[in-house]
């Protein structure tokens, strides 16, 4: 499989990089201690935060999820890379020094590695891949692939076609599914009409379906791959049954994504093979436990701490400005469709009756210093006892008004998708801008577009990357707050 391929090179990647990080850590010593020899026993102290950093990189590598570009990654993705396994490194380290109580190491030495650690990881993670590719995949291990098919499904393949080189896969050609018009033009190198350069690949069309034995034998072929599933269920048998009597490898392209008119995710139960619209990391056990520790490892410091200082200067701002209830209190939808009181300082005049009318810029509802509370979102804060009590999240969609759901869900027709997860104090959308008044149809799409996408993505990083973020915002808002 492609992807075993993928991963190989991941792997490989992985036992270079802990042999560059053991050479660049004793390196890094001995220039350290050249002028005063270390004694055996701090010696074999080093021994150990090396150890320690090693298993920090493996356990990083294996909690990654390897994809496609890792052979040929951006530059931030290599950096990405690069800060998440310093950061599940250093982690590790630190245990170690907090267990035995280190107190012999140099810590100048430590902080001072942590930069050449990062310059390590980068660039091994940005040339390394494409290094070890070109070396393991070249000779016998390269495959000559055959494209079948319709021209126009092949041209959408062009830019894969093109990235697979560098795994050793490099395309003969294509054989048109009809085969008296693709024959005529067998020798003839033109790409289908409209389907533009096939970006440096070079894919003649070398005949129709019944030239398949000719071109196999001619390309010395060793992998066919259809571009979509036909129609005829016998034709794919037959097309089986001639690639496994010659040894070839066969791959289909699925095109259920076309025939759903969505993304969907093939899994496997009990010799079963189901299909389904999207993968969502939150339906284990496992990580529903560790979003719901971060919860409460937010919460609380922010319940315990801040809230009560907040209540005082807020209620102080209310008899001043605006004298009503502390707390505004409204019914919102939370995870699959239960209800919830949503708990806010109060930022409106008391006695207004137009609770389901969104907030805009320059609403007379609200009072001056609500207008502050909520640019800074610290109207917010109270949401945390929701977050305690179960109803929300720290990150996830955020919640709406019944009405507000039901008329956002004529917009989109997936929106009700969001509420598979917990509603959230901040969430994807928020972070990316999307926040404030709802003007139009497409304010509605581009925030539960975010919505869904956090919800098929989710990692524990995700949700601690995007509460540093609203931090950062919550100092420096953005002009849509109101």
């Amino acid at each position: 499989m492609i992807s075993d391929r993928t991963r190989g090179i991941y792997q490989l990647t992985l036992v270079g990089q802990c042999a560059l990080t053991t050479l660049v850590f004793w390196g890094w010593i001995l220039l350290w201690h050249a002028r005063a020899p270390q004694s055996a026993a701090l010696v074999g102290r080093y021994l150990a935060y090396n150890q320690f950093l090693l298993v920090g990189l493996l356990v990083g590598g294996s909690l990654a999820r390897v994809s496609s570009t890792f052979v040929s990654p951006s530059f931030e993705l290599a950096s990405r890379y690069a800060f998440r396994q310093l950061g599940i490194a250093c982690l590790y380290l630190f245990l170690f020094l907090v267990a035995v109580r280190e107190g012999r190491i140099s810590w100048a030495f430590l902080l001072s590695f942590v930069p050449l650690l990062y310059c390590t990881l980068f660039v091994t993670n940005r040339y390394l891949p494409r290094w070890l590719s070109r070396g393991v995949f070249r000779g016998e291990h390269q495959e000559r692939l055959l494209l079948v098919g319709a021209p126009a499904k092949a041209a959408l393949m062009r830019e894969w076609l093109a990235n697979k080189q560098q795994l050793g896969l490099r395309a003969v050609g294509l054989l048109a599914d009809r085969g008296p018009a693709a024959s005529a033009e067998a020798e003839s190198p033109a790409r289908p009409a409209g389907a533009g350069p096939f970006e440096g690949v070079n894919l003649p069309l070398l005949g129709g379906r019944e030239d398949l034995a000719r071109v196999v034998e001619t390309h010395q072929v060793t992998q066919v791959v259809l571009v979509e599933f036909p129609e005829d269920h016998d034709d794919l048998r037959g097309l089986s049954t001639f690639c496994e009597e010659r040894g070839l490898r066969l791959l289909v392209v699925s095109d259920l994504d076309s025939r759903f008119r969505h993304a969907v995710a093939v899994f496997e139960d009990q010799s079963l093979f189901f299909i389904g619209l999207r993968e969502e990391p939150l339906e284990s056990p496992f990580n529903r436990v560790l979003k719901r520790a971060m919860d409460v490892a937010v919460a609380v410091p922010v319940v315990v701490g801040l809230l009560p200082v907040a209540m005082l200067v807020v209620r102080l701002l209310q008899w001043l400005q605006s004298p009503g209830p502390l707390f505004f209190h409204q019914r919102r939808m939370g995870m699959h469709g239960h209800a919830f009181d949503l708990i806010k300082f109060r930022t409106m005049r008391a006695g207004h009756q137009e609770e389901a009318r969104q907030a805009t810029a320059g609403d007379p509802r609200i009072y001056p210093a609500g207008r502050w509370l909520r640019k800074f979102s610290l109207d917010e804060l109270p949401q945390f006892l929701n977050v305690l009590r179960g109803d929300m999240s720290v990150v996830g969609p955020r919640p709406h008004l019944p009405e507000h759901d039901a008329a956002f869900a004529r917009v989109m027709r997936n929106y009700y998708i969001r509420a598979a997860v917990k509603p959230g104090i901040t969430g994807l959308a928020q972070v990316s801008g999307f926040r404030g008044e709802i003007r139009d149809d497409e304010d509605v799409i581009r925030r539960v577009e975010a919505d869904i996408r956090y919800l098929e993505n989710w990692s524990f990083w995700l949700d601690g990357w995007l509460v540093l973020r609203t931090s950062v915002q919550v100092m420096f808002p953005p002009q849509t707050a109101v």
